[in-house]
């Protein structure tokens, strides 16, 4: 099968074989090496113009054979006719062809997918609906069970507001923010798949068109139908991505594409080289035109899905501040309260500026680009996949702001414990001073 890679030498072979269906349309038959036309008569007479070459260039060298003579006859003005036309039939193909000749490569957009990845995998979190325990493999995961347990050796009512209005929430954010990573990932990696099946249509669309070209020289009729696999892409993103994760998406009320229907490709018959050209360019503007579709769909999703973000707060922010009052407590350790603020709570929030700038980096605006008379334009769906990344990035920020000014916070709580705690043992002291001194109205001595 030939690959996008071999284009070059497809143009080539599709020139060639084009200028010989256009050969056969005016009178000559086609031999290897030569276009041939015999004038029957008393002495027939054998013209013969020489083949271009495979690579499609070349050839148009015009001879007259008589019978009986040695030498053939020849014209610098029928060469320079043929050379023209040849030149000017492989020009028609150059100018149909010519914005198809650097398509998106694959693995480039692959790097692209690969950030992606990187911040699926260092947002995978899952948080249960009760309780809010979280699960997964992130990193993030061990900084949020390492910051519940030592919460959970303490109590009081201050302690429970953070756990339920801050540590609760922050596990089923991330997890928000994990299904965002995987909506993405989607869109991007379909973009992948997409235009590796352009580049493969494409080449198929050259060979086609050769073969097609080489079925009108020999005066058979060709039934060109192609069916298109570009067509249905932008809706296997989520399986080609992360498969079995839809309910986690749909969770968060985002939304992924279904599956559309197959190509069907109409029939055309062929007979002629100009039903042969045209055909060609009807089917590069129907890839085109494909193309555009799956592009489309990807796009509106991701409008969608930003939509979906601003308007369900509640599961990308965390709603509810820390408390910022001791008034309550009843057991406070220090040593953990100082383990959370300064160690596992500064972990999760450099963790989550690392996620945030690898979030960055999931555009695909030099990755997908393209002549604009192809799909959708020249940078597909980027603009607006560049809004959601800068939304989640803006997201995952402020997220770890709010970690680090809840350390901040949970800090100061322990400080307001820590003074009324000191005020409550001089109160204490005070007391068992007077009480030592004994009671002014004793009789006792």
């Amino acid at each position: 099968m030939p690959s996008y890679n071999d284009r070059i030498s497809l143009i080539g072979k599709l020139k060639r074989s084009a200028i010989d269906a256009w050969m056969h349309d005016i009178g000559w038959s086609v031999t290897a090496t030569h276009y041939t036309k015999i004038t029957p008569g008393r002495t027939p007479i054998t013209t013969t113009v020489t083949r271009p070459g495979t690579a499609g260039v070349g050839g148009g060298h015009w001879e007259q054979h008589h019978l009986g003579t040695v030498i053939p006859h020849t014209s610098p003005s029928q060469d320079e006719g043929f050379k023209s036309h040849f030149a000017a039939v492989g020009e028609h193909i150059d100018e149909l062809v010519k914005h198809w000749l650097d398509l998106p490569d694959p693995e480039e957009i692959g790097k692209v997918v690969e950030s992606c990845r990187q911040a699926e995998r260092r947002l995978s979190v899952t948080a249960s609906s009760s309780g809010g325990e979280v699960t997964g493999a992130a990193p993030l995961v061990g900084y949020l069970k390492l910051i519940e347990q030592n919460v959970e050796t303490m109590s009081g009512a201050a302690i429970e507001a953070y756990k339920s209005k801050f540590l609760i929430q922050l596990g089923s954010v991330i997890s928000g923010f994990h299904a965002v990573s995987i909506v993405r990932g989607a869109d991007v990696i379909a973009q992948q798949s997409l235009w590796e099946a352009a580049r493969q249509d494409f080449a198929d669309i050259l060979n086609e068109g050769r073969k097609t070209m080489d079925m009108v020289a020999s005066g058979a009729t060709s039934n060109w139908e192609q069916a298109l696999t570009v067509v249905g892409l932008a809706a296997e993103g989520l399986s080609l991505f992360l498969p079995g994760t839809a309910s986690k998406v749909l969770n968060f009320g985002l939304s992924i594409l279904k599956e559309g229907a197959p190509d069907k490709p109409p029939k055309r018959l062929i007979d002629t080289y100009d039903t042969a050209i045209r055909t060609l360019r009807t089917m590069l503007d129907r890839l085109s035109d494909k193309i555009a579709t799956e592009e489309l769909r990807l796009k509106d999703n991701i409008v969608k899905n930003e939509v979906n973000i601003r308007n369900d707060r509640s599961s990308f922010d965390l709603t509810q501040p820390p408390p910022s009052s001791g008034d309550g407590l009843i057991v406070m350790q220090p040593e953990r309260v100082h383990e959370i603020t300064h160690s596992y709570m500064p972990f999760l929030a450099d963790e989550l500026d690392a996620v945030a700038t690898i979030v960055r980096d999931c555009g695909t605006y030099s990755a997908v680009r393209r002549d604009d008379s192809i799909g959708m334009g020249a940078i597909g769906p980027s603009s607006q996949l560049r809004d959601l990344n800068d939304l989640h990035y803006d997201m995952v920020k402020d997220l770890s702001w709010e970690v680090r000014n809840g350390a901040k916070d949970l800090e100061l709580v322990m400080e307001d414990f820590e003074q009324h705690e000191q005020e409550n043992l001089r109160a204490i002291q005070k007391l068992t001073e007077e009480i030592d001194q004994g009671s002014p109205f004793t009789n006792w001595g």
